[in-house]
C-alpha cells in the first residue's frame, strides 16, 4: 500500500509539473503572438516598410511623433498609430534604436516642441539635436469611404528631407470612426468633419475662435506653408511657399475653380465664367493664372520650396481671419482660422 500511495504521489507531481510547463509555454506563446495580432496587417505593412528604409538609410537613433490629419491636427487615431508603429519598430528594429514615446512627449513638451507631424527643417534640426536622434517617422491619415488611408515617411533630422516613405489602408471600423472623431487640442478645439462642398460658405461664426498666424497641410507629396495674410487693397493675401517631398521632379497643378478663400462673415472669393464676379488668384514660382477659372501648374524639384501664394477678391474689409480651401490634381484640403493682418 505504501508502494502504491508513493507511486501515486510521483505521477501526480510529475503530472503538475507538466501541466505548469505547458501552461508557460502557452501563456509565452500569447505574448509572442499578441503583439502581432493587436497591430493588424495595416501596422505590420508599415513597420516593415518603415524598418527597412531606416536600416537602408543607415540611420542609429529614430523617434516617431503624433501622426496628423492632412490639415496637421492630432487626433486619437493619429496616436493610436503612432504608438503601434513604435511598438511594432521595436519588434523589427534591425541596426537602429527607436526613442520610448513616453520620454519623447516629455522631452518634447519640455523644450516647447509641437508634437504633430507637421515638421519644418528647423523643428527637426532642434528634435535631433535635443533627443539625440538623426531620423524621424512622422505620418498622416485621411478618412476615405469605406477606409482611412495611411501615409507614413521617415526624415532625417539633419536636412528635413525625406528618406522614404509608405502607404496603407486602415478599414473604417466604428471604432476607428471615434478616434478619428477625437481631436487633440493642438488645433483650437475638436476635429470637425470638413465640408463635402468645399466652395459653399459656412456660416458667419459670431465668435471668435482660435486662430493663427501661419498654417501648414500636406496634398499628396506636397507640403504647403501659409506664413501669412493681409488685407490688399480689394483683396485678401495670403502667402508662403510649397515643398515637394518627394524623390524626383513632380508636376503639381492647382485648380483655382475649385479653391476659395471664406472669410469670418461667410464671403467666398472664388473664380467664376466673368470678370465681375468673385475671383480667386493662384500664385507658385513664377507662374500665376490670368483669368477667372483656370489652372495654374509648376515644376517642383525636391526639397525646394517654391513661393506659394493664394490670393482673393468679393471678401469683407473687416474680416479678422479667413479658411483656405486649396484644391490640386492630387486632393484637397482646408486650413482654417488664419489671422488677417490690417498692414
Amino acid at each position: 500500500m505504501q508502494r502504491l500511495l508513493a507511486s501515486c504521489s510521483t505521477y501526480s507531481r510529475s503530472m503538475a509539473a507538466f501541466i505548469s510547463r505547458a501552461a508557460i509555454l502557452s501563456f509565452a506563446f500569447l505574448l509572442l503572438t499578441l503583439p502581432v495580432l493587436a497591430q493588424g496587417p495595416a501596422v505590420s505593412s508599415l513597420s516593415a516598410g518603415l524598418s527597412e528604409i531606416a536600416k537602408r538609410s543607415g540611420r542609429k537613433t529614430i523617434a516617431v511623433v503624433d501622426f496628423t490629419d492632412l490639415q496637421g491636427c492630432v487626433t486619437e487615431l493619429g496616436r493610436y498609430m503612432a504608438e503601434d508603429v513604435s511598438v511594432a519598430l521595436v519588434n523589427s528594429a534591425n541596426g537602429f534604436d527607436v526613442i520610448d514615446r513616453t520620454n519623447l512627449r516629455v522631452l518634447m513638451q519640455e523644450h516647447k516642441l509641437a508634437s504633430t507631424g507637421i515638421i519644418d527643417p528647423a523643428t527637426a534640426r532642434k528634435l535631433g539635436d535635443v533627443i539625440g536622434v538623426d531620423a524621424l517617422v512622422t505620418g498622416t491619415i485621411a478618412p476615405l469611404s469605406d477606409s482611412v488611408h495611411v501615409s507614413a515617411k521617415v526624415l532625417d533630422t539633419a536636412t528635413a528631407k525625406m528618406l522614404g516613405g509608405i502607404t496603407a489602408d486602415i478599414p473604417k471600423t466604428k471604432t476607428v470612426e471615434e478616434l478619428l472623431a477625437k481631436g487633440v487640442a493642438n488645433c483650437g478645439g475638436s476635429k470637425t468633419t470638413e465640408p463635402a462642398a468645399t466652395n459653399v460658405a459656412p456660416p458667419a461664426n459670431t465668435t471668435q475662435p482660435q486662430t493663427k498666424e501661419s498654417a501648414a497641410a500636406d496634398i499628396g507629396e506636397f507640403h504647403f506653408l501659409i506664413q501669412a495674410c493681409r488685407h490688399n487693397g480689394e483683396k485678401i493675401e495670403c502667402w508662403g511657399n510649397v515643398t515637394n517631398q518627394g524623390t524626383k521632379r513632380s508636376s503639381l497643378v492647382v485648380d483655382d475653380r475649385a479653391t476659395s478663400i471664406v472669410d469670418n462673415f461667410g464671403n467666398v472669393s472664388r473664380s467664376g465664367m466673368f470678370m465681375n464676379m468673385s475671383k480667386t488668384i493662384i500664385r507658385i514660382g513664377n507662374a500665376q493664372t490670368l483669368g477667372p477659372g483656370g489652372t495654374v501648374g509648376a515644376e517642383l524639384e525636391p526639397s525646394l520650396p517654391l513661393v506659394f501664394q493664394v490670393s482673393g477678391t468679393a471678401l469683407d474689409d473687416a474680416a479678422t481671419y479667413v479658411t483656405i480651401v486649396l484644391s490640386t490634381q492630387e486632393g484637397k484640403t482646408v486650413m482654417r482660422n488664419i489671422t488677417v493682418r490690417t498692414h
